[in-house]
């Protein structure tokens, strides 16, 4: 990832963030997570009928996270 930092005089700089694990939860629950190495886990105690949220946070080794926005999405 990529983040860019805005300085207060208007100028902006880049610094690159690794990131470490990624989790993905739906309805507020994580039921995945994958880790750098490609390892992950999938929940399989949650059902997966009618609409569902689902969005991503992203972790670097810092502990430092960043989040998506919620995307729903249907089941038919």
């Amino acid at each position: 990832e990529t983040r860019v930092i805005t300085n207060p005089d208007g100028s902006w700089s880049t610094e690159e963030v690794r990131v470490t694990w990624v989790d993905v939860s739906e309805d507020g629950k994580v039921i995945t997570q994958t880790w750098e190495s490609g390892f992950m886990v999938i929940s399989s105690t949650v059902g997966y009928t009618e609409s569902h949220a689902v969005h991503v946070v992203a972790f670097d080794a810092a502990g430092n996270e960043t989040e998506s926005e919620p995307v729903r999405f249907y089941i038919i």
